[in-house]
Formats: structure tokens, C-alpha cells, sequence
């Protein structure tokens, strides 16, 4: 039975309107619209109050209740058991929001590891450059080592080149002094 507006549904609960929301958003209360006005599913209402019946007596009374704001021992019982609903819903809100808690801490933490992991990479485009750049640079170093070993054997063929002249100039110095040296012993 849907006879119970979400304001009524409040006052028996002794929540807001907005818990009273949050629940139908939750799918805990049933509800239905008719025109502007929600209205609550009595059964569920019921589930809540742990068990009890409520039938528009109880709202006639809660209603009286309320605006001639007598205390007796029914509206103590009620609010006894309200205090106790309003205890688990605070513990489940207070669970449902650790839980989100750590979820959002699990989600930092990662979106921090990806956030260091893009800053410690380069992108592709820039690593095939790099690799494009080296390549170059490798292929103009071997050249360049070509042309100086080259250089190095015609100089090293040069040396010895030199080096042969020198041995066959000072050979013919040693042989010519030599020959002097026998002419002047001669005349001697």
C-alpha cells in the first residue's frame, strides 16, 4: 500500500525528508508518484520499524503526537527503536563511506603511479626520432673512423717510405765516410 507521504514517512522514522529520499534512491522504501506527491510503501515502513503495523491511526496519532507534543511511554518505545534505526543507518553510512574511502585511496594511489609512470616516459614519436638521430650519428662515426684508418695507413705507408730513405741516405753517408776515411789513409 502506497498511503504514506514522504513527509509522514519522515515523522514516523524520525529521520528527514532526505534520508526518506535516500532510502527510495537506494531501493530500501518502495514508492510511487502521483501527480507531484510521493508516496511511501507502508509495508516497507513497517520493515523498518521492525515489524510493526502502521495503518492511518498510527498517523493520525504520530500527527497528534507531534503537535501537541505530549511524551508517553509509546512515543518513548518509538524513539527508543528510532535512536536504534538511526544507529544502524549510521553505521551502514559510516561503512558504505569507509569503504568509498579506501576505493578512493586504492584510486589516488594508482592514478599517482600513472601519472609517474607518463612523466618517467617519453612518447613514441620522440623515441623513434631519438633512434632516427643515433642511427645517423653511428652511421657518420663508422664513416668518419673509415676515413681515418685510411688515413692512418697511408700515413703509416708513408713512414716507412721515409723510413727507408733514411736508412738507404745514412747507409750511403756511413759507406761515403768510410770511403774517405780509406782515401786519406791511403795518401797517408
Amino acid at each position: 500500500m502506497y498511503n504514506l507521504t514522504r513527509q509522514e514517512a519522515a515523522d514516523l522514522l524520525k529521520m528527514s525528508t532526505r534520508n526518506v529520499d535516500r532510502y527510495i534512491k537506494s531501493g530500501k522504501l518502495r514508492h510511487k508518484k502521483e501527480g507531484k506527491t510521493i508516496l511511501v510503501n507502508t509495508d516497507d515502513i513497517n520493515k523498518m520499524l521492525g515489524g510493526g503495523k502502521v495503518n492511518q491511526e498510527i498517523i493520525v496519532k504520530s500527527k497528534e503526537i507531534k503537535e501537541e507534543k505530549e511524551i508517553t511511554s509509546k512515543d518513548i518505545a518509538v524513539k527508543t527503536e528510532n535512536s536504534r534505526q538511526v544507529d544502524f543507518i549510521y553505521t551502514d553510512l559510516k561503512k558504505i563511506i569507509e569503504e568509498k574511502d579506501r576505493k578512493i585511496e586504492n584510486l589516488t594511489y594508482t592514478l599517482a603511479k600513472v601519472e609517474e609512470n607518463l612523466k618517467n616516459s617519453i612518447t613514441m614519436v620522440e623515441f623513434k626520432k631519438s633512434q632516427f638521430l643515433l642511427e645517423q650519428s653511428r652511421e657518420s662515426l663508422e664513416k668518419d673512423l673509415e676515413m681515418e684508418k685510411k688515413k692512418n695507413n697511408e700515413l703509416e705507408v708513408k713512414i716507412k717510405k721515409e723510413n727507408k730513405m733514411s736508412m738507404i741516405f745514412v747507409s750511403v753517408a756511413i759507406i761515403a765516410l768510410i770511403l774517405l776515411v780509406i782515401v786519406w789513409f791511403i795518401k797517408v
